[in-house]
């Protein structure tokens, strides 16, 4: 998806984005009559372009944890 983040240092302002790429592993168990639920753990990776106010690049991974519940036909 993609991420947006603003920044003010020593008076300076700017932002960064970026498109990230998230990965995830988990387990779904079925229940009777459709019913199903999952969980999962993963991570996305966000690479912030250069820009006017740090300077450089920087790479960052925001961590996820995921809990669902769902009927499948």
């Amino acid at each position: 998806g993609y991420y947006r983040s603003s920044i003010e240092f020593e008076g300076k302002s700017g932002a960064y984005s970026s498109l990230g790429i998230m990965g995830t592993l988990g387990w779904r168990y079925h229940w009777g009559k459709g019913i199903n639920s999952g969980i999962g753990a993963g991570g996305q990776i966000f690479k912030m372009k250069n820009n006017e106010v740090l300077g450089f690049d920087y790479i960052f991974i925001l961590p996820a944890l995921l809990v669902d519940v769902g009927i499948s036909f």
